[in-house]
Order: structure tokens, then sequence, then C-alpha cells
């Protein structure tokens, strides 16, 4: 009996403190429904018909988002933990750490963004000629490498002991072309 006189004492009753919280937690759920989304506020605002009211229908919503401008979301503080050795064997010798040179280092800030200069093409001498059963020539050259014609089409005359370029073209194609002679065969290395 004291317990309910001492809150009416204070003028609060249990049912009041009940209808209080209530009735505040009705007040912001039609606030929150009463509230369209984003997205319907736009679907609302393309629909009028008047340009006038569309661009202030858009300048509200703007007006609304920019609200929430100085909102920052709560920054992560990544803990660093130590790493974990990994276990390692006792037989395992340590590997001796070789540096590299100084002059290295220096080379590598001198050239850096430079253009890489690589070999387009190569000269060498053809050490013999076959002519395949499919009418494609196979060419041994004087250093081991063996190329073979890619297409019947082309129609150079290679010998033994001529002096050939191979030369680089687009999408990985590669041109043989004889010394002193205005035409090139596409080739494939074979060797």
């Amino acid at each position: 009996m004291t317990n309910t006189h001492n809150n009416t004492s204070l003028g609060l009753s249990s049912w009041t403190i009940m209808l209080s919280v209530i009735s505040i937690l009705s007040i912001s759920a039609s606030v929150h429904a009463a509230a369209p989304s984003v997205k319907e506020a736009l679907e609302k605002c393309a629909q009028q018909t008047n340009s006038l009211q569309r661009l202030v229908c858009y300048d509200r919503i703007s007006a609304q988002l920019n609200d929430y401008d100085d909102y920052s979301p709560e920054t992560v503080i990544a803990v660093q933990t130590p790493p974990i050795a990994p276990h390692l064997p006792s037989a395992v010798m340590p590997v001796a750490v070789l540096s590299a040179p100084a002059n290295a280092e220096k080379d590598s800030v001198a050239s850096f963004g430079q253009e890489v200069a690589t070999e387009d093409s190569m000269v060498a001498t053809i050490a013999a000629v076959n002519i395949g059963s499919n009418n494609l020539m196979t060419i041994t050259l004087n250093n081991g490498q063996v190329w073979q014609q890619t297409k019947s089409e082309d129609r150079a005359r290679l010998s033994e002991q001529q002096v050939v370029t191979l030369e680089k073209g687009f999408f990985g194609a590669i041109y043989l072309s004889a010394e002193g002679s205005n035409r090139r065969v596409a080739v494939k290395r074979l060797k």
C-alpha cells in the first residue's frame, strides 16, 4: 500500500507511465510511417505534371537529404595482433641472403618509365629447307631453331646458306624474309 501511495504522491502512477510509453512509441511509429522512403518521394515528384512543382518537390527532397550530411558512421578501430611464427623443423638450415648491388637500384630508378627495348627481329642463316606433304616449308636455321610456314599462299623462294630475318608482326605473328627479297613468309616455331 505504501508503494502505490508513493507513486501517487509524486503524481505518477504505473498506469500513467505505461500510457506515456505507449504514446511515445506510437508517435515515433507514425512519424516513420508518414516519412516516405527516398524512392517513394522521388516517384511522387516524377508524377508531377507541372515542371515548377516537380522542381520544388525535388528541392524539398534534396533539402531533407542534406540534413544527414554531417552524419559520419563510427570508425572501426582495427586491433593488430602480433603475427604467429610458423613452426619450423629443427633440421632446416638458414639460407644466406644475398644482397643486390647498389648499382642495380640506381639503374632501376634511372630506367623507370622508359620503354623497354626488346628485340623485334633476328638474323640467321638457313641450314636446311624441307617441303612437307601439305606443301608447307620447314626451315631449320644454323642456331638449331626449326620454323614452319603457316600459310601455303606465301611463295618465297628459300635455299640453304641464305641469310634470313625473322621479324615480329602484329598479334604475335612472326615473318621470315630472305635478304635482298621483298617477299616474306608467315612462320611458327616448332623447335
